[in-house]
């Protein structure tokens, strides 16, 4: 009996359905189609390169174990990626890209000013709005009645 794109793919989404929140499935993998399935490797359509991006860098071992499960140890991932919504459905507006099978990628650290970090923590939202809306960098202010008497000052109130 010959495999089908469709029965691995659903077999897949079973396995990945399992490992991540209903919320993270029905974003990223509900959308997917099989489209082919040519000895061990399959080609999956996705629906944009934003989605295939995403998949590489947040899911590709989940998607690599599922698949790997399904069509053995030799088994690789090609993604269709279409270009136009409107003419999904044409050959033209699709390129095909093979899974690039990489680590996750580590997000750099970003280090805040202690300063700053503690202005956006511990001041109430009213200062932080304040703050947003004449667009000067902000200060260490003691409470929110400061801003409305600056604010009172400023319309000449």
């Amino acid at each position: 009996m010959e495999r089908t794109a469709e029965a691995v793919w659903r077999n897949c989404l079973n396995y990945v359905q399992d490992n991540i929140s209903p919320q993270a499935y029905k974003t990223w993998f509900l959308p997917i189609r099989p489209v082919k399935l040519q000895s061990k490797v399959i080609t999956l359509q996705v629906p944009s390169k934003f989605v295939y991006e995403w998949l590489e860098a947040h899911y590709i071992k989940l998607l690599k174990s599922a698949i790997t499960k399904e069509l053995g140890p030799d088994a690789r991932l090609v993604y269709s990626i279409v270009m136009d919504q409107d003419t999904a459905h044409l050959e033209v507006n699709k390129v095909d890209i093979p899974s690039s099978n990489r680590g996750p990628i580590e997000n750099p650290q970003v280090s805040l000013p202690t300063r700053l970090l503690v202005f956006i923590v511990a001041r109430p939202a009213a200062c932080l709005a304040a703050h947003a809306a004449d667009l000067s960098p902000p200060h260490l202010c003691t409470c929110a009645a400061r801003h409305a008497r600056r604010a009172r000052r400023a319309s000449g109130g």
